[in-house]
């Protein structure tokens, strides 16, 4: 099953000061369904590969999650 994004925003914030953390933030709007995640890191790379690590989840989780619904309707 494929899951069809409607449209996304990816925003990727480097650090005005070295100290100061990196951020990067991604928002997919799916249909009937908004998942979010944002990571902050020393390094912008690690930012930005753990957001897409944590979102990787959200959207493993939210497939399964339709693919049972549609699953159990079957049998109903």
């Amino acid at each position: 099953m494929n899951l069809k994004i409607n449209s996304r925003h990816v925003e990727v914030t480097p650090a005005k000061e070295k100290d100061l953390r990196q951020s990067a933030e991604i928002t997919l709007h799916l249909k009937g369904k908004e998942l979010f995640a944002e990571a902050h890191h020393a390094n912008l790379y690690h930012a930005m590969d753990s957001v897409v690590d944590k979102l990787e989840r959200q959207v493993v989780k939210h497939k399964e999650k339709i693919q049972d619904h549609h699953h159990d309707k079957h049998f109903e």
